[in-house]
């Protein structure tokens, strides 16, 4: 799949598998293009994925079930089984083959409740609490590393002494621990 927006991309949309073109300005993209999106959203793209994807998965389960239906009720509609006693009339014959057809479209109709921004949205949100999980463990190994080399003082408030020495150790600062200033000390 090749997502492209101008004229430039022309050439390399008509010869890729999908073609998409997003807000496509020109007629030559909009033409070598497969899938051409409105808006310059590129979760939009992650939508025409996730709707193609659940249209293939329509498309087999449609074809498993026409397949089966058929397999299973031409014979009796034929005859074959009528020495079993089997049979049917070809008036309930011509009901069934309707009833596979309205079966199908059914199903496909089924695709119209298929909301594609329902994943993204929870896409979205796994990786904004994934940035939040790996900032939050960041900050707890700095913490802890702070933890080991802070001491309280009488009124039992912890010295920032550490964490200064935490901080400017990323920031290549040479500055001892004599000159931070500590909390709870008066001037």
């Amino acid at each position: 799949m090749f997502v492209g927006d101008g004229i430039n991309d022309s050439p390399v949309l008509a010869q890729s598998d999908v073609g998409c073109a997003i807000n496509a300005a020109s007629d030559i993209t909009v033409g070598a293009a497969g899938i051409v999106l409105i808006k310059n959203d590129l979760r939009d793209v992650l939508s025409a994925i996730l709707i193609s994807q659940k249209s293939f998965q329509r498309i087999k389960i449609n074809f498993v079930w026409a397949f089966l239906y058929n397999i299973i009720l031409i014979p009796i509609a034929m005859g074959i089984f009528y020495p079993l006693g089997l049979k049917m009339d070809a008036m309930y014959a011509a009901v069934a083959m309707a009833m596979s057809s309205i079966s199908v479209v059914s199903s496909s109709l089924y695709l119209k409740t298929y909301n594609p921004n329902k994943i993204i949205d929870n896409l979205e949100t796994a990786v904004q609490q994934s940035k939040l999980k790996k900032e939050r463990n960041r900050r707890t190994q700095a913490l802890s590393k702070v933890g080991s080399d802070t001491t309280t003082d009488s009124t039992g408030i912890n010295q920032v002494a550490a964490l200064n020495k935490v901080s400017h150790s990323r920031t290549g600062s040479t500055e001892s621990l004599s000159q931070v200033p500590m909390l709870g000390s008066a001037g």
